[in-house]
């Protein structure tokens, strides 16, 4: 299905009420989904809200919200933080709470918008540590942090996988000028000096000069921190130009079906950082049934979190009211919870950052599986 379809798909299945939620008189619980559902990150922030969608459904039909129905409101900032901004203006005067699935660039003009509405968010694709570290209140983020993800890949890198030439290739937005910045630091105080660090455009089609120089240094590893579409054309030039035994790693975001289903066999023996899906587990077990039957694609992290960040709000709100004045009792419900959701055990922090374990894994035959 083309992301087209899968955004009309998502936004009809979003303005639909169950039966039973439609029998309540009571005005419904207005909650906005923000994501780019017709760009370059569509297929995370679609996920995300097709998640939430499976959520929605279960809710309304056990009641919703203390007898009020839920309705999410979908909005499209087509991963321009321009958009975002403008969009996130409207939010305080139109919904109670908001699940954003952008990218970090919207997620971050976004941010500072939202908090001085005084409005409980929860990032479910946005890594950039900004989105936690910058003191806005009312931000919640249920993926990893970008920090924790490069720390941890660095680690394995150097200490599991004993590498010491190290390479940084790195998109120019603010997803990748973060992550290659946390990189430089992390190296440094290892006392590891990157034997080359490049940047890309995300709309780049040869990547020649930057691959040029790290056969000319004889890296063993190279860290590519970006959008899927360029790191999937990176790991295919590395093939063309002998570069295949140079050991890729990534974030959170290559574990998808996407970079899967674009790389091939160029992205084979993969390494990396995976807020990780246990799919033995009853709840994953039954969202992955829904999840694929509904919309006809495999259920993946970011869909995972996009039903959990609902269901999160859901019972906060449940515990704090559904009026605009209750927002604040909202925010500390949501921190003082603990939750166990499809992604496992979810608690916030002080600064709304998700508590949970990081995960390294490693692309083999077409399959992401867990290394420790």
């Amino acid at each position: 299905m083309s992301t087209k379809a899968l955004w009309a798909s998502a936004f009809l299945a979003a303005a639909m009420l169950s039966p039973a939620a439609a029998q309540s008189q009571q005005p419904p619980v207005l909650i906005g989904v923000v994501g780019d559902f017709s760009g370059p990150v569509a297929p995370y922030s679609t996920a995300a809200l097709q998640g939430a969608q499976v959520a929605l459904d279960e809710l309304n039909a056990a009641g919703g919200i203390n007898g009020q129905r839920i309705q999410l409101r979908p909005y499209d900032d087509r991963n321009d933080p321009v958009e975002g901004a403008t969009i996130a203006k409207r939010l305080g005067d139109e919904v109670l709470s908001v699940i954003v699935t952008s990218g970090s660039s919207p997620a971050l003009s976004m941010g500072p918008v939202l908090n001085r509405a005084g409005l409980p968010f929860i990032t479910t694709l946005s890594s950039n540590p900004a989105v936690t570290e910058s003191g806005w209140k009312y931000a919640n983020r249920l993926h990893l942090s970008d920090r924790h993800q490069i720390e941890r890949i660095i680690q394995h890198a150097l200490d599991t996988d004993k590498l010491t030439k190290i390479a940084i290739l790195y998109d120019t937005s603010d997803l990748g000028v973060g992550g290659r910045n946390i990189a430089l630091k992390t190296l440094e105080k290892r006392s590891v000096k990157p034997l080359v660090v490049e940047g890309w455009k995300q709309t780049d089609a040869d990547f020649s000069s930057q691959l040029i120089k790290l056969k000319s240094a004889g890296v063993e590893g190279v860290i590519i921190w970006g959008a899927v579409e360029g790191a999937v054309r990176i790991a295919q030039q590395m093939r063309a130009l002998a570069l295949d035994k140079v050991q890729i790693y990534g974030g959170g975001g290559l574990v998808s079906q996407k970079f899967i289903d674009l790389g091939g066999s160029a992205v084979e023996g993969t390494i990396a950082t995976w807020a990780y899906l246990d799919t033995s587990t009853p709840i994953v077990t039954a969202l992955e049934k829904t999840f694929e039957s509904r919309f006809k694609s495999k259920l993946d992290i970011f869909g995972a979190q996009g039903y959990d960040a609902l269901r999160i709000l859901a019972q906060a709100i449940s515990t704090a009211g559904t009026k605009p004045s209750d927002r604040p009792k909202i925010l500390e419900a949501i921190r003082s919870m603990k939750y166990q959701g499809a992604v496992g055990e979810i608690t916030f922090g002080p600064d709304g950052e998700n508590i949970r374990k990081i995960y390294i894994a490693r692309l083999k035959a077409g399959k992401f599986s867990v290394l420790d």
